[in-house]
């Protein structure tokens, strides 16, 4: 696939999380909007394996980064070597910039503030869509002495797609700081960030306005953004800018 003048221009940092049998596999692409000063996710995708048919790495994780490679200007995939040891090899063969990211609890807890700070500073760009909204909701925050980690409600939620998209907004930020420009409502200090979790809470039938517990995702604080990079994005992003497209509230 050739690229597009316009896609050259978008600098992408990719969060992969992987499985091979039982949770699903998600890559998740973040890029940095110079105009709006935010992190924006430009791209997800999600495969679920079955007992009777392991994942194929090379028709899906491969594919997909390989695809992301070839249309934009990719400066880092972080993934974990637990099960992505051959393919990272593979792809860096092929001029990817695989960053190994191991799931330890100092690598998730950074990444995991990282994300909350983003969306509490409503810095943080999505699109809607209802398979990532309800992974995000099910998503908890697990403190720990060095700060706080996402993991899941229950063993059978699956939340792949927000470590990932953690993974890809921490390399967006830290890609910002690297080139010298601050992100304002970005905690990247080792200071723990303290959560009030209300288990007891429990969501009201009709109210819309409802948050999950964790606040992983306050629902004002989510600005909407298309799926995918299109020709008229930057006329997209002037409108938004000029107050046109208003909030996009979960």
């Amino acid at each position: 696939m050739r690229r597009s003048w316009r896609e050259r221009l978008y600098l992408l940092w990719v969060g992969v999380d992987a499985s091979v049998k039982r949770d699903s596999t998600a890559i998740v692409a973040c890029t940095w909007d110079q105009e709006r000063s935010k992190v924006r996710l430009v791209l997800h995708r999600v495969f679920q394996p079955t007992v009777k048919e392991p994942l194929d790495f090379e028709a899906t994780v491969e594919h997909t980064l390989l695809d992301l490679h070839e249309r934009f200007n990719v400066q880092e995939v972080r993934f974990d070597p637990y099960q992505l040891v051959s393919v990272a090899q593979g792809l860096t063969g092929q001029g990817l910039p695989m960053v190994e990211f191991p799931q330890t609890v100092g690598n998730l807890t950074e990444a995991s503030s990282n994300l909350y700070e983003l969306i509490k500073g409503s810095n943080l760009m999505v699109y809607s869509d209802d398979r990532l909204r309800k992974s995000i909701m099910q998503a908890v925050a697990v403190e720990t002495p060095r700060g706080w980690r996402i993991a899941k409600e229950k063993a059978s939620h699956p939340i792949d797609v927000v470590v990932a998209l953690a993974q890809a907004a921490l390399g967006a930020v830290k890609g910002q700081t690297i080139a010298g420009q601050s992100v304002e409502g970005a905690g990247l200090s080792s200071t723990p960030t303290k959560l009030v979790l209300d288990r007891d809470e429990k969501p009201v039938k009709g109210d819309d306005r409802w948050a999950h517990p964790s606040e992983l995702i306050a629902r004002d604080r989510l600005d909407y953004a298309r799926p995918d990079p299109a020709p008229s994005i930057r006329d997209e992003w002037n409108y938004l800018g000029r107050g046109g497209g208003g909030k996009y509230r979960w």
